[in-house]
């Protein structure tokens, strides 16, 4: 499955990254604000996404409303 990390933080990005490592998911991505996001998930269509609740650019909730169409099954 591929996963699409989204966090502000770097030290959360790696952590996440460390722990889903040992699930053997496909990183795809990792994004440090909604915009990016967008982009990445539009790109890749993951099956999975980590996302921080506030981010820079654009919050977690403005993401989501704008990959609200997308066929993924996020």
């Amino acid at each position: 499955m591929k996963l699409l990390i989204v966090d502000d933080s770097n030290i959360i990005r790696r952590a996440i990254q460390k722990y889903s490592a040992k699930y053997n998911l496909d990183l795809i991505g990792m994004a440090g604000d909604g915009k990016t996001a967008i982009e990445l998930f539009e790109k890749y269509l993951p099956d999975i996404v980590t996302l921080d609740i506030t981010m820079p650019e654009m919050n977690d909730l403005i993401a989501l409303e704008k990959n609200d169409g997308n066929k993924s099954r996020c």
